[in-house]
């Protein structure tokens, strides 16, 4: 699977989410809920790929709590991770509450920026 986040994915609109998200800390606008979820599932996201969730007590809670915002179901780190590898399924899955979460904060900014 090619196309993912992980690989650049819409690589220009996520440089505009990633430049709203604080570097440290909650994203504390309260008209930016979705831009938050954004933030937890990166967090989830990376730690994924980048260390097979060795992290995933710290990044898993915030991570299901992204999946909540947006109303999909998180998926567990036994469905993500299997001896340290990412399997095919499980990407696939990871990438469809990538897109739900990315979405939606999209839309929550373009929205935001319309209305100034």
């Amino acid at each position: 699977m090619t196309d993912t986040f992980w690989s650049g994915k819409h690589k220009d609109a996520t440089s505009v989410l990633n430049a709203l998200t604080p570097t440290e800390g909650e994203v504390t606008d309260p008209k930016r809920p979705m831009l938050e979820a954004w933030r937890l599932m990166s967090n989830g996201y990376y730690d994924m790929y980048n260390n097979g969730g060795y992290n995933w007590k710290i990044r898993g809670p915030g991570f299901r709590k992204a999946c909540r915002l947006v109303g999909v179901r998180a998926p567990t780190k036994e469905e993500l991770v299997y001896c340290g590898n990412l399997h095919k399924h499980h990407r696939e899955r990871l990438e469809i509450v990538a897109d739900a979460v990315f979405h939606a904060a999209l839309i929550e900014h373009v929205g935001l920026e319309a209305g100034r």
